[in-house]
């Protein structure tokens, strides 16, 4: 299968893959904005983890590997110490690099 335009994974990848990732980008968009409007920017886990969950609902198995493939890079390129902004397509680009199950911390940083 060729390569999509696009497509945050290598070629080949399930569009459901690509919508589980873009659901979790927009998950870290919205607890990022969650953050900055409360006092504090505590993050209440059991939140973060209900959301994950009701994203995940009825999602089929590649829905859910894009969607955990995306919070991999995104905790990946942070711990790196990079300056993640989920605005961006930093964290879809950063997959389209690299198959998911190559994503690990032994990799070279990818800040930019």
């Amino acid at each position: 299968m060729a390569a999509r335009t696009g497509s945050p994974f290598t070629a080949g990848a399930p569009p459901s893959a690509d919508a589980g990732a873009l659901a979790a980008k927009e998950l870290f968009i919205a607890v990022q904005q969650g953050l900055r409007s409360h006092a504090g920017g505590y993050l209440d886990p059991t939140l973060l983890m209900h959301d994950a969950a009701l994203i995940l609902d009825g999602g089929d198995a590649e829905y859910r590997e894009g969607f955990y493939s995306a919070v991999w890079a995104y905790l990946e390129l942070t711990l790196e110490g990079c300056n993640v902004n989920p605005a961006t397509r930093q964290v879809l680009d950063h997959l389209s690099e690299c198959r998911p199950q190559d994503l690990h911390p032994s990799r070279d940083s990818n800040c930019s």
